[in-house]
């Protein structure tokens, strides 16, 4: 912009000396005059374009700033998205696990588990450890009579698994039938994996229902003479087989 200001300066001044040399009382020449106005308009003109030039260039550097922020704004939530989809799989993968190594190692002392003749393999024999397994029916009202005692004595003898089996379910009635539940009659509880995997100790039959302290005095007597703690404090066949 300076340097088109001496243009300016320097076609003004040469204006000016050709007028100095004409007479006081005389006009430039049309042609000198001309000359110079068009030196003068050009030097005005370069001078715009060079200013708007310029304002653009510094428009497109803005832009191109704004794109490169917009640019980096959009990797970074990308990356920042991508990142959190990344955590939340990892944390609900090891969530997943973690609930599943819980629910397959081991269950708790208070944990009470429905069981059917379709898990009586996966959940009973072929765990290390002893059962309290109760056989009843919604139909039977001695069953629900005994339903207080039976919950009452559940965690409260440490070391068993607590278990229960409903012969309303028919798939289930083999499996009650097999273990002497139909002969005995429910309500019914037995000890399973008791001196041996997969051996089983009466405890009690419907012939004889027992009140919750007489319930638990009877299991801890049968799981004391059938089975020993292991490390983990639970019960496990004295004859387990190594």
């Amino acid at each position: 912009m300076a340097q088109h200001q001496v243009v300016r300066r320097r076609a003004l001044i040469l204006l000016l000396g050709l007028a100095s040399l004409q007479p006081c009382h005389s006009f430039l020449s049309p042609r000198v005059a001309l000359g110079s106005l068009l030196v003068l308009h050009a030097c005005s003109v370069s001078s715009h374009d060079h200013l708007d030039h310029h304002d653009h260039d510094h428009h497109d550097h803005h832009d191109h700033h704004d794109h490169h922020d917009h640019h980096d704004d959009h990797d970074h939530h990308d990356h920042h998205d991508h990142h959190d989809h990344d955590d939340h799989h990892d944390h609900h993968d090891h969530h997943d696990h973690h609930d599943h190594d819980d629910h397959h190692d081991h269950h708790d002392h208070h944990h009470h588990v429905e069981l059917s003749a379709a898990s009586w393999e996966r959940e009973v024999l072929s765990h290390p450890h002893v059962w309290a397994v109760r056989f009843h029916s919604a139909l039977c009202s001695t069953c629900q009579s005994f339903e207080p005692a039976w919950l009452a004595a559940v965690g409260a003898v440490p070391g068993l698994h607590w278990g229960s089996v409903n012969i309303d379910v028919r798939d289930n009635v083999p499996l009650a039938q097999r273990l002497g539940v139909l002969q005995e009659g429910i309500p019914n509880v037995k000890l399973i994996n008791a001196g041996s995997p997969g051996g089983v100790v009466n405890v009690m039959a419907n012939e004889e229902v027992f009140g919750a302290e007489e319930l638990i005095a009877k299991l801890q007597a049968a799981a004391a003479a059938s089975a020993s703690l292991d490390s983990s404090n639970f019960y496990q066949p004295d004859h387990a087989e190594l």
